[in-house]
């Protein structure tokens, strides 16, 4: 009892409360505007489902068509059209936020290096029409993706983190950036 009664413990206990506080407030804030982030990347900024998953899950469809396309006139041990299988299930496997800017990229790299790849064969004219609509079906959701206001939210979620002393702090305990998609 004599000790909560001396001033020097009373104002050491009420520093730790206060930092204890700091720490509990930064992981909860910093949780809290990550959640929001990743809702909004999963379902779009009106709540709608519309947001860059759906466009991703669309580009990856455009990548699985093209490849259709491919096996017909590519050799099935075909280095390109291996790497765009790759690059899909990269991102159909992607978990985190970050993995799944990884595996957008590597998407972007595959459908071009087929769509290239593809205009050095002999196409039929289906096919190539083909080829040339999935493209621009690829390019126009990438387009949307990085007019989404998802990247807004991880712009200003990145800003907060990068804040002092909240991010620093949010940072300790493992808040990392959100990704763009631009």
């Amino acid at each position: 009892m004599e000790k909560l009664m001396d001033r020097r413990f009373a104002a050491a206990a009420m520093c730790v409360m206060i930092i204890l506080g700091l720490f509990l407030g930064a992981y909860s804030s910093g949780s809290r505007l990550r959640s929001a982030v990743e809702d909004v990347f999963y379902n779009g900024e009106l709540g709608d489902g519309v947001g860059v998953a759906s466009d991703m899950s669309n580009r990856c469809a455009a990548v699985r068509n093209l490849i259709v396309v491919a096996k017909r006139s590519l050799d099935p041990g075909s280095e390109v059209l291996k790497a765009a299988g790759d690059a899909v299930a990269m991102a159909e496997g992607a978990s985190s936020l970050a993995d799944k800017a990884e595996a957008d990229r590597a998407l972007e790299d595959a459908i071009t290096a087929l769509y290239d790849e593809l205009g050095q064969v002999g196409l039929s004219d289906n096919d190539s029409r083909y080829r040339s609509k999935l493209y621009a079906d690829f390019s126009s959701y990438g387009d949307s993706m990085s007019h989404d206001g998802y990247n807004d939210s991880a712009a200003d979620y990145n800003s907060k983190l990068s804040a002092i002393p909240g991010g620093m702090l949010m940072r300790l305990f493992g808040l990392r950036p959100a990704p763009l998609f631009r």
